[in-house]
């Protein structure tokens, strides 16, 4: 089994002799075979005469395939569950088809605890709509627990439809997929008072979530403590001569599939570029899932710009301007009073993402760069524009995070 949470909670859970089943997305198919399948059918789908053939046999097929990988997951988990007498199983999601789906449709068979753990700010209604684009969707006639109204009318379900079959059919319930924590878990810890509030307005059972904070915060938390350390030694390593530090997240438009593989390396190329020639050391950090090799074209020649080995989380609070798309490390850079910037190549637009904090959105490498090069007040001010208080409430951000996630995970969901 791949364990996806830090070995500091994997210790401490054991140290109580409890056993936990960690499932991460490993186990699920690869982004890249998705990717083609739903572009393939999405393409045959638009075809009149075959419509009909993929809407029926392809879907039967699908249906049949994901049901019979389920079966066999079941069996695999169980046997785990059997063997290590285990009573809880930590998921990353409570709406999804993966190994998670096969974990809760072993929880209808067998007595399990499922508790999702937050890592990130959850896809809202807006942007997750938005991010599946590049999948295959089917409108509904009628709301159902698989479906919502969008703002143009539109009845919108979660789950494609021969996914909608096999849930429904492996007794799986779901109260609301849109909601992260509202689905077949029976709690979920999450990382803030600002987004167990936003799960409860979206829909979520306030019952169902506690107020841990992220494993990641402990580590940004520890290396904002001993951030001139940090510092010293990434500048150190990577020759860094600069005064001031533009860190990029750099985005992953292409691996999400938001546009082309072509337009994304443009963007990203023309961004750093314009990056370089101001008066900055341009640190890019990758995520995880990110092929490093195709990247390191953008950080040839360049002697200002490099692609650092270190986690975001270690780095991040050495940096003077914290530059992303939407992501939740953009709570990370607020905790450590970093001015951030969002940058939008793809106009995703989100509206439900951190909104209250009046943070500047850019839409293009022109705006970045006029933003940047611009009047120093006018700059300050966009960042500063939020209420201070509201920081508070992106996280404990004392370092006990994992302390408390262990805490809750040893006992039963007591606060």
């Amino acid at each position: 089994m791949t364990f996806t949470v830090s070995d500091n909670i994997l210790s401490e859970i054991k140290s109580n002799g409890s056993e936990v089943v960690f499932v991460d997305g490993l186990l699920l198919r690869s982004v890249e075979k998705k990717k083609k399948r739903n572009e393939i059918i999405k393409f045959l789908m638009k075809l009149p005469v075959l419509s009909f053939f993929i809407d029926f046999f392809v879907m039967r097929f699908l249906t049949r395939s994901l049901h019979s990988r389920i079966e066999k997951d079941i069996v695999f988990f169980g046997e785990l569950v059997s063997k290590y007498s285990i009573k809880k199983v930590i998921l990353t999601t409570d709406r999804s088809t993966g190994a998670e789906l096969s974990i809760a449709a072993l929880a209808t068979r067998v007595k399990l605890e499922l508790i999702v753990i937050s890592f990130a700010i959850s896809a809202g209604i807006d942007s997750s709509e938005k991010m599946r684009k590049s999948c295959f969707y089917y409108y509904e006639k009628n709301i159902s627990w698989n479906s919502t109204l969008l703002p143009n009318g539109k009845i919108i379900s979660f789950f494609k439809k021969f996914e909608k079959k096999v849930i429904e059919s492996l007794g799986v319930k779901i109260d609301n997929p849109w909601v992260l924590g509202a689905g077949f878990s029976d709690c979920m810890l999450v990382d803030s008072i600002r987004e167990k509030e936003r799960l409860v307005e979206m829909g979520g059972n306030s019952d169902k979530y506690f107020v841990v904070g992220q494993i990641s915060h402990d580590k940004v938390f520890r290396s904002n403590i001993n951030r001139m350390d940090v510092n010293k030694k990434v500048r150190k390593k990577y020759n860094l001569k600069r005064e001031s530090i533009v860190l990029v997240a750099v985005p992953q438009y292409y691996e999400h599939g938001l546009c082309d593989k072509e337009t994304h390396f443009s963007i990203i190329n023309e961004m750093i570029e314009i990056l370089s020639c101001l008066n900055y050391d341009v640190v890019l950090s990758l995520h995880p899932k990110m092929n490093r090799h195709n990247y390191e074209f953008i950080a040839f020649d360049k002697d200002n710009v490099v692609i650092v080995d270190e986690d975001l989380n270690e780095i991040l609070p050495i940096c003077d301007v914290f530059v992303s798309t939407y992501s939740s490390t953009l709570s990370w850079a607020l905790l450590c009073s970093k001015k951030v910037i969002i940058i939008d190549h793809v106009l995703l637009g989100y509206t439900d993402f951190l909104s209250e904090y009046n943070l500047p959105v850019l839409n293009n490498n022109k705006e970045l760069y006029d933003f940047l090069t611009g009047s120093p007040f006018l700059y300050d001010s966009s960042f500063y524009s939020y209420d201070k208080d509201l920081v508070n409430k992106l996280s404990p951000f004392d370092g006990e995070c994992v302390s408390r996630i262990a805490d809750i995970l040893r006992c039963k969901y007591d606060e």
